[in-house]
């Protein structure tokens, strides 16, 4: 499980904003939103739950493909990397081992229980997923 707190931000109404991340063992990411009033009360404004959506990245210099996981909301997506537990946000932060940037495509995955999931779709190099694990599985072989 990973908790991370924002820095207090002031907005231009004067209130104090500041978001809790919290990502249970399920991978279900917890966002609430805080404001802090100018009479110094805290309140809970905005709790959105969502479960973690998977990219798969092909670096521009190496061209090596990795998978990943995130989290999207209103303001794009981000993920919670093991090294930080910090959330790093939008695709362009991503730097493989080689120096390069990973550019990312969601993984959009259509359940068809007809076809059994196998390496083709573990080991797939595209977003497009068409099988039994609906996407779950999806390149999964890349990390």
């Amino acid at each position: 499980m990973f908790y991370y707190k924002t820095t207090p931000t002031p907005t231009n109404s004067g209130c104090v904003v500041e978001w809790e991340f919290e990502v249970r063992d399920d991978d279900v990411l917890v966002a609430t939103k805080f404001e802090h009033t100018l009479q110094g009360r805290r309140r809970q404004v905005e709790v959105v739950e969502t479960a973690p959506t998977y990219f798969l990245g092909t670096c521009h210099r190496c061209r090596s493909i990795k998978r990943f996981a995130g989290y999207v909301t209103g303001g794009g997506w981000f993920r919670f990397p093991v090294e930080t537990g910090k959330p790093l946000v939008g695709k362009h932060n991503i730097t493989c081992s080689c120096g390069g940037t990973f550019q990312l495509r969601r993984i959009e995955g259509r359940y068809n229980p007809t076809k059994a999931c196998d390496g083709r779709c573990m080991s797939a190099k595209g977003p497009q997923c068409e099988c039994s694990c609906g996407g779950k599985n999806h390149g999964a072989n890349w990390g």
